[in-house]
């Protein structure tokens, strides 16, 4: 990496501002091609040999992501506003409300979710996402007037897809300081109304042995609605995160720095060492080289080991 670039972020954030702020981008919907990128910029003060670093920073940022065919790049802030046609049913309903609701929210989660997206679907204010292996699909919509995401989950695991997406909304929260943001659960109500259930006041509701959840039109079990996002086993949740935080990072030391926090909360857990290898070769099972990243089960469980020593 070049020095002068680090010591001058005035100049990179020239050179980015310069490409999401073009004509040709915003004519082409945000995506364009790698090599055609030095086309928006000053060759003066960003030469050629310098636009491979620049992108990268670009991707860091989380700016931008390739597409498959890896020539060229996306900007989500670029995609579309239409919104496409689609039909997914609802099951898990949940909403983050935001006191000022930052744009680039939304384009993050699209550029960290982009290997899930179904079909294309995907614009300005909203995405479309499926995994394969949890047999789920996702719509992610941003109602920015009302400052608030909304995340309908459906399929055969929605409970542990919706625990990875979740952990990846909270995960961008906190790279905004002093970000003021609430959890609902969009509780469907005998009448088809929504009613808004604080999540977090749920769970300590819970904790606190209250059993029951009174609305104008019934009592509801709090069990049963905390159960109806998360699942019986918090352990297969975490596996959920592992497999989809895989995905979003490149390198094996980004994804175990990563994966640190997931990693304690599985060994406290889990009943026992065996228990956790059982769960974890499950994944490794499916994917061996998980994800391409280049780890295996037998590096994953003395990664544990270490982490374990370290208490």
């Amino acid at each position: 990496m070049d020095e002068t670039n680090v010591i001058n972020p005035e100049w990179v954030t020239q050179a980015m501002y310069a490409i999401i702020t073009s004509k040709p981008l915003f004519d082409q919907q945000g995506t364009i091609s790698k090599a055609n990128t030095g086309q928006l910029l000053n060759l003066q003060t960003h030469p050629s040999h310098k636009h491979s670093y620049i992108i990268e920073l670009m991707k860091k940022f989380e700016l931008c992501y390739e597409l498959d065919d890896k020539i060229t790049l996306l900007v989500p802030d670029l995609l579309p506003v239409e919104e496409p046609e689609f039909t997914v049913d609802k099951a898990i309903r949940f909403i983050f409300e935001y006191r000022f609701l930052p744009k680039t929210i939304i384009a993050r989660f699209i550029v960290k979710m982009h290997h899930d997206i179904k079909q294309e679907l995907r614009w300005c204010t909203g995405v479309v996402i499926e995994d394969v292996q949890f047999a789920a699909t996702a719509v992610i919509k941003v109602d920015e007037d009302a400052r608030q995401i909304f995340i309908d989950v459906n399929g055969t695991q929605k409970r542990e897809y919706f625990a990875a997406i979740l952990h990846t909304f909270r995960a961008i929260h906190q790279l905004f300081a002093k970000l003021d943001v609430s959890e609902f659960i969009r509780l469907v109500l005998p009448s088809s109304k929504e009613k808004l259930i604080d999540y977090q006041e749920l769970v300590q509701l819970e904790q606190q042995g209250v059993k029951d959840y009174p609305t104008v039109e019934k009592i509801y079990s709090i069990s049963e609605i905390l159960g109806s996002v998360r699942t019986e086993n918090q352990m297969d949740e975490m596996l959920a995160i592992l497999q989809t935080l895989s995905k979003q990072v490149v390198t094996k030391a980004d994804f175990l720095e990563k994966s640190e926090e997931i990693l304690q909360k599985m060994v406290e857990q889990a009943n026992s060492e065996e228990e956790l290898e059982t769960k974890l070769n499950k994944v490794f099972m499916l994917k061996p080289n998980f994800f391409g990243i280049g780890i295996d089960l037998n590096e994953f469980v003395e990664e544990i080991r270490k982490i374990k020593c370290r208490w």
